[in-house]
C-alpha cells in the first residue's frame, strides 16, 4: 500500500495516549483502535478503495514511553496529516508532545504549511485545555454534556452503539476534512 499524497510515507499518523486505548472490561476493542477502524472504513468507502491512503498507528507499547524510537520520528515526519486524539492521557505524555513537536516542526519547514494537516479529536474536555500548539487547528469534539448530571460524557464508551450517531456523524466530518487536504497536498507535490 502506498500514500495518498504523493511524496508521503504515510497519509495519517495517530497520535494518542496509550491509556485512551485500553480496553473495557467485557469490550475487546479499545476507544482509540475502535474510532481508528471506523474513520479507515469511512475514508476507504469515501475514496473507493481502501488501498489507497495509508494510516500509521503505533500498536507496539515501549517499556520506555519518554523516548521517541528513529522509527516513529520517521513516521511522524513523513506524514501527510495527524491525527491528535486529546484528553488528560494525551497531554501528560511526553511521548505525545515530542511526536506533536516533530510534526509541528517538520511541517513548519516544509512549503506545505496547512493548518488542516492537524486534526484534534477531542475525547473529553474533562481537565483538559489545548495545548497552546494545537490552539488554531480545526478540532471535533466527541464528548457532550450530560443534561441531568452535567457531567462530560464521551461519546462511544463503554460500548460503540449504532443508534449513537453523533460519533459516528464526527468521524464523518473527520474524512470529509481530511480528503480536501490530501488531494491540496498531492497537487502541491505534482506541481513542485
Amino acid at each position: 500500500m502506498s500514500a495518498f499524497v504523493t511524496g508521503y510515507q504515510n497519509d495519517i499518523f495517530v497520535c494518542y495516549a496509550w491509556v485512551d486505548n485500553a480496553t473495557i472490561p467485557g469490550i475487546d476493542i479499545g476507544w482509540v483502535s475502535h474510532l481508528v477502524v471506523t474513520l479507515e472504513n469511512i475514508l476507504a468507502q469515501m475514496l473507493g478503495r481502501a488501498d489507497l491512503f495509508e494510516l500509521w498507528i503505533d500498536k507496539k507499547r515501549d517499556s520506555n514511553p519518554v523516548h521517541l524510537t528513529p522509527e516513529i520520528f520517521e513516521r511522524v515526519e513523513r506524514s501527510a496529516t495527524l491525527l491528535t486524539v486529546l484528553s488528560p492521557g494525551y497531554l501528560h505524555s511526553p511521548w505525545c508532545m515530542k511526536e506533536l513537536e516533530c510534526f509541528i516542526a517538520k511541517m513548519n519547514s516544509s512549503s506545505k504549511v496547512n493548518p488542516r494537516r492537524i486534526l484534534v479529536i477531542e475525547k473529553t474536555v474533562y481537565g483538559v485545555e489545548r495545548p497552546k500548539a494545537l490552539q488554531d487547528y480545526i478540532a471535533y469534539p466527541f464528548w457532550y454534556r450530560d443534561r441531568e448530571s452535567g457531567n462530560i460524557r464521551t461519546f462511544g464508551v463503554p460500548r460503540y452503539r449504532p443508534d449513537e450517531t453523533q460519533y459516528y456523524d464526527k468521524i464523518q466530518d473527520i474524512v470529509y476534512d481530511m480528503i480536501p487536504v490530501f488531494e491540496q497536498l498531492r497537487e502541491d507535490a505534482t506541481h513542485a
